[in-house]
């Protein structure tokens, strides 16, 4: 059996535990690039299509440019297409829960999807995570239950439903990346094929809703810096997943809800507490801890 080489493993990991936090903190941008695209506007249901106006072209020239075969194979196709779909239904749920209650809390409540994660890896795939992991999972959703706690503001048992139901579709989003012959594909051609049928889906859900409508200058400029995080977040997530594993890589992200609700507070006018102190310093943990833990590596 072949050993593999420490520093090469612990190298490996740790850049994959900085594309999940870079993805993480990226995302946390992204409330408020959508506030302004629906004040502009736009509507959940075609915030994929637009997303995929700009990042389809950008990732089909740079795949030219560095001569990168767009081809992949049935099974690939399939796995992309199921990928997009879960990616576009999580969009769909987050981003109308943004109009039931606070972003901060939305975004937060979605971060469930650890637990999730966990689960499905122990039902689905008879993964038992250690003691360690179990430990990490508790302070991850301690901090989630704490960052709740303090948003204020519009909210109603509809809003949290409906976040809460984004986060289990996205921890299926996360484990199709992890298991499926897609975590092979070149990060360009990921991104391609999954932009590509994001904007298929949410351009066909949006013509036959009717809710295809156009944007302001303003909406514009904020889709296309979204579209840009979008992108450079797929593709760090995809590394992400592949390097530390769906379990580490889904406790990891609990950074974005951290910068989602900092967001919240300084630029659309919500809630910060002491609470929200204690929520940070349980993200801060358990990010701190799934980085050094080895229980997910293989």
């Amino acid at each position: 059996m072949l050993q593999r080489n420490p520093e090469t493993w612990r190298h490996g990991r740790l850049m994959g535990v900085f594309y999940v936090i870079l993805a993480a903190v990226l995302n946390g941008f992204l409330p408020l690039m959508i506030t302004i695209v629906y004040e502009s506007g736009g509507h959940f249901t075609n915030i994929m299509f637009y997303k995929g106006i700009f990042v389809v072209p950008a990732a089909w020239m740079l795949c030219r440019l560095r001569r990168i075969s767009l081809r992949v194979t049935l099974r690939q196709n399939l796995s992309c297409m199921t990928i997009a779909l879960f990616q576009f239904l999580t969009s769909v749920l987050l981003y109308s829960s943004y109009t039931m209650i606070s972003t901060g809390m939305a975004t937060t409540l979605h971060f469930m999807y650890p637990v999730f994660v966990m689960l499905l890896c122990v039902v689905l795939f008879r993964k038992h995570p250690h003691v360690r992991e179990w430990m990490i999972l508790a302070l991850c959703v301690t901090g989630v239950i704490l960052f709740c706690n303090v948003q204020t503001g519009k909210q109603n048992l509809s809003g949290i439903f409906v976040a809460l139901l984004s986060g289990l579709v996205y921890s299926g989003y996360i484990l199709t990346i992890d298991k499926s012959s897609a975590a092979g594909l070149s990060s360009l051609v990921f991104m391609f094929y999954v932009f590509l049928y994001n904007g298929l889906f949410s351009g066909s859900v949006s013509l036959l809703a009717g809710t295809l409508t156009g944007l302001s200058l303003s909406g514009w400029i904020a889709m296309a810096i979204s579209a840009l995080a979008a992108g450079i977040v797929a593709v760090a997530y995809q590394r992400g997943i592949v390097a530390t594993g769906a379990c580490t890589a889904s406790i990891l992200s609990v950074a974005e809800p951290m910068v989602s609700v900092l967001v919240g507070v300084f630029f659309l006018g919500e809630a910060f507490t002491l609470r929200s102190g204690f929520g940070t310093l349980c993200v801060v943990a358990a990010v701190v801890l799934s980085a050094l833990n080895r229980g997910d590596e293989d």
